[in-house]
């Protein structure tokens, strides 16, 4: 329980879905302050010395924005699988070697010094 101007806040954590990070200082859960309806907030945390968890500054999250932040978070470019691009370039090399260049990753069906002067 903390104090601020308005007297003693509350705090009563139902439930925790789960941390953002290894440290543990990030984190998803289902909370009740001054014993209002629980709401989802995403959270700065920490534990005390006795494993209490301590919620700071944060942010709640409405139903409508946690599907929102699902979608924007679908919508993010996926990284590159290198391993991929490598099975998928196989003889790559070989080619090189034979004379062909590559441009941007791919190979030109040219030899060097062919058309064009290339």
């Amino acid at each position: 329980m903390a104090k601020d101007k308005k007297g003693d806040v509350t705090c009563r954590i139902d439930e925790v879905y789960g941390y953002l990070n290894k440290k543990e200082t990030k984190v998803l859960v289902l909370v009740s302050w001054n014993d209002a309806p629980p709401r989802v907030e995403l959270r700065k945390c920490w534990k005390t010395d006795d494993d209490q968890l301590r919620l700071g500054a944060g942010i709640p999250l409405d139903e409508d924005e946690i599907k929102k932040l699902i979608k924007l978070l679908e919508k993010r470019p996926k990284p590159v699988d290198f391993n991929e691009v490598f099975r998928s370039s196989a003889g790559i090399m070989e080619k090189r070697a034979a004379g062909f260049k590559t441009e941007d990753g791919f190979v030109v069906l040219r030899k060097r010094g062919g058309y064009g002067g290339t």
